[in-house]
Formats: structure tokens, C-alpha cells, sequence
């Protein structure tokens, strides 16, 4: 079995901030003519059973084992309710690993319910905890790695690593770090340009999510997972080639939407989707060309914390997109 499944779904991530919290289940993102609407949570419900059981005279029949992954995932899409980034079907196979007392494996691979006890939640005389709801098997909040090596064997390999330092100390790239989020290398690629192919092994937030488990927004209905309009989506372009302290000029606005043009220090995914890397470059400063729009708001390192900072706009932050 490889790293990659442990690395992405549980390595804290040394020298940053990262919430002890297991984040709730459903994503804090409304409804669009694009985006589904978000699941009703029926977990912790007294009237929840219906949603993953079949109900016959009042009573909630048996789930079989190797059904269970399907109807989790038919909520767990990473659209309605939030997906996991650790990943499932995968045998407790190689010397790294090993399958804890008790806990549950259909066909001998991992699946939702090897580390979520889901039937806490069915139990009615029990009150859903705040600090954990995702009832992960024997979790102890603020001992996330004391779970994972339940599994996974305390070996050098899997040592904690920062994956936004990047750079070694002559400068070249650090492999496993760009391994951890990309396919491939940044080394044989233009360092200078955004070329719309990351080759993200998952998709950017569920990445970030595998570590940076709670992330606060305070604005509802959220901005991770938000549609940018079109119109919006201009007035950020415009907003890039106006002077600090200056409102875009509606021409500008205009031109932009007449044109297609997308923002690029605030970039979207699928175009139009606010991600975690749209406000937060994840990668070192450093690492591109410092006239590089890669550049813009990279992560400062050096100090004790590395500084995961919005992308160099200081107060301005926030009318980058909105203009009121």
C-alpha cells in the first residue's frame, strides 16, 4: 500500500496551524443553477433513518456491509457533503500497515465504516459530540496522528513533513513537497505563467482539507465552494489593472466580460469556483519568479510558523471581488 493515502489524509503539517477539530460533515456552500443543493444531514437525527435505510413497518432494516460505501458516497460527493481524502477499496496490504481489533473491512478492504462508527449516530439516547461529530473510531481531539497510526506503522517514511516548504536550502525543489498536491514536477514547466494544468492528484479542497480540517469563514453562506459571476468575475480582472485605493473603471469591467478573460492573482477553479488557493497561494516564496503572478502572495517561511497568509492584498482584500 502506498504513503499517499496517509500523507494526504492525516499528516499534520509541521510549523503550521492546522484545527484539532474533525470539520463538519456538510459543505457550508449554497445552492446554484450549477452546484447541488447540500444533503440534509441525517446523522444525529431522530428522523434520519430514511435517508440511508430502507423503512419497513416503522422499522429500518440492515444496511448489507458492501452496500454501505455506495450510500455513503451518494451524499459524499465533495459537492453535497464533504468527501474524504483518504482513500477507500484499498487492502491492509504490505508491512507498513496493519487492520486494527474490530474494525470493520468488507472483502478485507478499507471502506467508510473501517474508521467511521456510523451507528453512533443512529443511537438515539446519545448526544452528538461537538468537537468530534464524525464519529471517527477511538479519535482523541487533538491527537489526529495517535489515530492514523492506528493503521499506519511508525516508520521513518512517514515522519511529519511540511509540504509548503519547498524549496531546499540551495534553493532547489523539494520533490515530495510538489508531489504531495501535483502529478508532476514545476521544474519542467514555465515557472512564470499560469497554465490552467495543475495536475492535482484530488481536487484543491479536498486536498487542503486533508489537513486543514475546520476552515473558518465568516460570511455565510461561505466562500469555499461559491459560484463568481460573470459579471464578478470582470470586475476582478478589471480590479487587477487599477491602481490600490482606485475603483475598476466600468469600461474596464465591461472589456472583461466582453472578452472572457479570467482573474489570475485571484484564480478560480473550473472557472467560475472559489477554492482555497483562490484567496491562499500554498506554495514558498521563492519558488517562482518573484514577477511572477504564481508569485502573488506566496507564503512567507523562515520563522517558527510559516505565514499562511491571503494573497497580498492587504486591506483590499475583499473588493478584489466585491465592489460594494
Amino acid at each position: 500500500m502506498s504513503h499517499e493515502g496517509y500523507r494526504l489524509g492525516c499528516a499534520l503539517v509541521s510549523g503550521l496551524f492546522v484545527t484539532t477539530a474533525i470539520s463538519t460533515l456538510l459543505y457550508a456552500v449554497g445552492p446554484s443553477a450549477s452546484q447541488p443543493s447540500p444533503a440534509p444531514n441525517p446523522h444525529w437525527s431522530a428522523d434520519g433513518c430514511q435517508h440511508c435505510h430502507q423503512v419497513e413497518g416503522g422499522r429500518a432494516q440492515k444496511i448489507a456491509p458492501g452496500d454501505i460505501d455506495a450510500i455513503c458516497l451518494i451524499c459524499h460527493n465533495g459537492q453535497r457533503a464533504k468527501r474524504e481524502a483518504h482513500p477507500i477499496g484499498r487492502t491492509f496490504a504490505g508491512k507498513d500497515v496493519v487492520r486494527p481489533e474490530g474494525w470493520p473491512a468488507t472483502d478485507g478492504k478499507i471502506g467508510c465504516a473501517t474508521c467511521h462508527d456510523i451507528l453512533q449516530a443512529c443511537d438515539r439516547n446519545r448526544r452528538r459530540p461537538v468537537e468530534a461529530p464524525a464519529f471517527v473510531r477511538g479519535l482523541e481531539v487533538g491527537k489526529l496522528l495517535d489515530f492514523c497510526v492506528r493503521c499506519h506503522l511508525e516508520l521513518k517514511e512517514h515522519q511529519v513533513y511540511n509540504v509548503h516548504i519547498m524549496l531546499n536550502k540551495d534553493d532547489s525543489i523539494t520533490r515530495r513537497a510538489c508531489q504531495f498536491c501535483h502529478h508532476v514536477l514545476l521544474d519542467d514547466r514555465d515557472r512564470r505563467a499560469r497554465t490552467g494544468q495543475a495536475e492535482l492528484r484530488y481536487d484543491a479542497v479536498t486536498l487542503c482539507r486533508s489537513c486543514h480540517m475546520e476552515h473558518i469563514d465568516y460570511f455565510a453562506p461561505g466562500h469555499v465552494g461559491a459560484k463568481a459571476s460573470v459579471e464578478m468575475r470582470g470586475y476582478m480582472v478589471a480590479f487587477e489593472q487599477t491602481p490600490p485605493n482606485q475603483q475598476p473603471d466600468p469600461k474596464l469591467i465591461k472589456q472583461a466580460v466582453q472578452t472572457g478573460r479570467e482573474p489570475t492573482r485571484l484564480p478560480l477553479a473550473d472557472v467560475d469556483t472559489v477554492v482555497c488557493s483562490t484567496c491562499h497561494n500554498p506554495h514558498q516564496e521563492g519558488l517562482f519568479p518573484p514577477d511572477s503572478v504564481l508569485a502573488y502572495g506566496a507564503m512567507q517561511t523562515g520563522q517558527k510558523q510559516a505565514d499562511i497568509r491571503l494573497r497580498g492584498l492587504g486591506k483590499e482584500f475583499c473588493f478584489a471581488c466585491h465592489n460594494k
